[in-house]
């Protein structure tokens, strides 16, 4: 719950700026109507309603046109973006590899929307379906191919899968910024016509929105069973020579996923021998299934239920805000989609099989075969 007291300092800090002048905008003439009305008018705040019909009828009707055409381009921003953003299940994938990635795809989309009423195989390198002819041995050679697959290729400074998550997680944080940037300008400069005398709406929605996805990161281990198996070639590959410098070492080792303190050791010769053709040195492997528990049921029915309150709430906040031009709704529009468009692209590369080099591979596996597939890959049973 540390990211709370975040999230509520942001929303202050949206608050604050409007303090001082409840009114504002950055054209010329609206500023004038704004400081004329603000003469006849005792409290902009507490009479709200009168300081926006004075303004009104102090401009010219094109003015009323433009607010009018920016309120209908933002109320579109909650349907473009939740096609465009991240599903849940996918940030929760990426959060078994690196946490903070996915965090980051989190604050870098305005909304993650996710129908969770029903289960669905969540998204993976490898999912083994669960059929009446489910043979422990053909899933052990489904897991050998994923790992030959996963052989490191291309240019030796770009298969650190560290690098990788460091150089998207740098390009997200500056969308992070864009978003809560184009949040503030909106904050700042609109009005919302049900709400006239309060200027928060649109940052609660996406600090709502963005919570509900780091809630789902942090609570996705009641969401599925997980069996971590840690590999270790015999072969030694030549060191690299150290970083020159302490910093990166130390962004690399945040985008890298710690390892679980119950991990367990394989021994299956299968496995490691197909580990040492590959030339990988180490590798965890993630055998995940679904939990069938009423902790599970309640949170994918939470979940549903506050993504489709936080869409519905969203679209009725933007398609209510007056004095926005239109210009500065595309802006918007262009900024918070390039934002969810790249979170989507980083998180389906993220996992996908395409991605080589990775230290931690996640397979999906049926309930009823978890525990024996995890003995098999172990060691410690016979197909």
């Amino acid at each position: 719950m540390a990211t709370l007291p975040l999230f509520l300092s942001a929303v202050a800090a949206l608050a604050t700026p409007t303090t001082a002048l409840f009114l504002q905008s950055r054209d010329a003439t609206v500023r004038s109507a704004i400081q004329t009305c603000s003469t006849q008018v005792e409290s902009e705040r507490r009479n709200c309603y009168q300081m926006i019909s004075c303004v009104i009828d102090r401009l010219p009707s094109t003015y009323a046109a433009r607010w009018s055409a920016g309120a209908s381009i933002l109320a579109f921003i909650p349907t473009i973006v939740g096609l465009m953003s991240n599903s849940v299940q996918e940030v929760a994938a990426v959060a078994e590899e690196s946490t903070l990635l996915a965090t980051l795809l989190c604050v870098s989309s305005v909304t993650a929307f996710s129908s969770r009423f029903e289960d669905h195989d969540a998204d993976g390198p490898l999912v083994l379906r669960d059929k009446r002819t489910f043979r422990l041995q053909s899933a052990v050679e489904d897991i050998a191919d994923v790992i030959r697959a996963n052989k490191p290729k291309g240019a030796e400074f770009w298969r650190d899968t560290r690098l990788q998550n460091l150089c998207a997680g740098v390009v997200l944080v500056g969308l992070s910024a864009g978003i809560w940037y184009e949040v503030y300008q909106i904050t700042r400069y609109g009005i919302i016509t049900f709400a006239c005398d309060v200027k928060v709406n649109v940052g609660l929605w996406v600090g709502l929105a963005q919570l509900l996805a780091l809630l789902n990161i942090a609570l996705r281990h009641h969401l599925f069973d997980v069996r971590e198996i840690y590999f270790r070639s015999q072969t030694k590959l030549p060191q690299k020579s150290p970083p020159r410098t302490l910093v990166p070492a130390i962004l690399l080792r945040l985008f890298a996923n710690p390892e679980s303190q119950s991990t367990t050791w394989s021994s299956n010769s299968q496995l490691l021998s197909v580990l040492k053709e590959s030339h990988i040195q180490t590798l965890t492997l993630v055998l995940r299934s679904p939990r069938s528990t009423q902790t599970r049921w309640i949170l994918q029915t939470a979940t549903a239920i506050a993504s489709y309150a936080l869409y519905t709430y969203g679209t009725v906040v933007l398609a209510s805000l007056i004095m926005i031009p239109a210009s500065d709704a595309v802006r918007a529009v262009v900024v918070l989609s390039v934002g969810a468009g790249f979170g989507r692209l980083v998180g389906y590369w993220s996992i996908s099989q395409s991605r080589t080099g990775r230290r931690r591979v996640i397979v999906n596996v049926p309930p009823a075969h978890l525990d024996a597939l995890a003995r098999v890959v172990v060691g410690d049973g016979a197909p």
